[in-house]
């Protein structure tokens, strides 16, 4: 069976210290690699190189960006600024859940 799993597009920047903070101390934790690994495609992307590689719908100016996109390349939830734990954990319930709401569609 395929999986159909929602990508986590991270748009961040080379010298965003923002981006490099919550690479350090957010994404490296335990809770948040397995729950990304168990729930969600990871691509980051770089706002200043990959510019012309993605849609234009996810070219922000506001960085570190994430942008939940289910597999029907709807997006489900946004993410903008530096997330700390607790609240990337927060965030990836809420894309979950939207998710689940436009398949059952059953709101929470």
């Amino acid at each position: 069976m395929k999986e159909r799993k929602i990508v986590m597009l991270m748009v961040v920047r080379e010298d965003c210290p923002w981006c490099k903070k919550m690479a350090r101390k957010t994404l490296t934790k335990k809770p948040v690699m397995a729950f990304i690994d168990k729930n969600f495609v990871p691509v980051i992307m770089y706002r200043d190189r990959d510019k012309k590689k993605f849609p234009i719908d996810y070219q922000t100016p506001r960085v570190p960006a994430i942008f939940y996109i289910n597999p029907k390349g709807h997006e489900v939830w946004t993410s903008i600024g530096y997330r700390n734990v607790e609240d990337l954990l927060y965030d990836f319930d809420e894309a979950n859940q939207g998710y689940i709401e436009e398949i059952t569609g059953v709101e929470h």
